[in-house]
């Protein structure tokens, strides 16, 4: 358990809060904390906005890890309620500018499994990710048809793949990443596409030297993080390292 309460700008800030809780291989989390703006937040020129309150929000999250037939579990549940969210939305104007959501609620999951075995002298280790996350608005200061809806650019679900390979000093790995559906409005009326990703990556060590290769979105998918800002198409690159000692 630990404690903290902090002057700043000689003001008492709401008091910080963690109690963690640990028997055999579950683990309870509970916190209570608070969030300044960030000198960005404040001052960002034309987009700053110097009225922003501090965040506060309490917390609790359990975990535990689980074996199973050679498989590594990680497993994590949590919910979170936070009063006056930092959150940077875009402007008519085309301005992002950070605002405060009066209160919001984010819950979800996270799994990661992962296992590594040796098939024909080659050794493999794959690993599995997965992410649910509902992030929503329990209330709200202008407009209370937003109350419920999922607060923009983050999606509700994201997966990954990774598997990894290694025979006689060589290295390879593969890297798939999904990222699900984002709403760039906060009325759920119009949303981003879901994005498919591949990254291929090569490495070998030579005596001195070690060399890696890098092909990155190798599947060249059209995508977009922030509406109007696509990303770059299929790139790669190489890299040559020389160790002197």
């Amino acid at each position: 358990m630990s404690l903290r309460q902090d002057v700043v700008d000689r003001q008492w800030m709401p008091i910080s809060l963690t109690i963690q809780s640990i028997y055999k291989n579950i683990g309870l989390i509970f916190s209570k904390n608070y969030n300044l703006p960030g000198f960005n937040d404040l001052y960002w020129p034309l987009g700053g906005n110097s009225l922003l309150k501090t965040e506060k929000s309490i917390q609790a999250e359990l975990k535990t890890k689980v074996s199973l037939n050679k498989w590594y579990l990680n497993l994590a549940s949590y919910g979170q309620i936070v009063d006056d969210w930092i959150q940077w939305v875009p402007q008519a104007s085309s301005i992002w500018k950070p605002t405060n959501q009066k209160k919001v609620f984010s819950r979800g999951m996270e799994i990661k499994a992962e296992t590594s075995f040796v098939w024909k002298t080659i050794h493999w280790k794959p690993t599995f990710l997965y992410a649910f996350n509902k992030t929503t608005s329990l209330e709200h200061y202008f407009d209370p048809t937003l109350i419920g809806k999922q607060l923009i650019y983050i999606p509700i679900h994201k997966a990954g793949l990774n598997l990894s390979t290694t025979y006689k000093g060589h290295q390879c790995q593969l890297e798939y990443h999904f990222t699900g559906q984002r709403f760039d409005v906060s009325d759920e009326s119009q949303a981003l596409d879901v994005i498919h990703l591949v990254n291929l990556n090569y490495a070998k060590a030579l005596d001195k030297f070690n060399i890696s290769i890098s092909l990155n979105n190798a599947i060249n998918t059209r995508y977009q993080y922030v509406r109007f800002f696509p990303m770059p198409g299929i790139s790669g690159s190489i890299k040559i390292t020389y160790n002197i000692f």
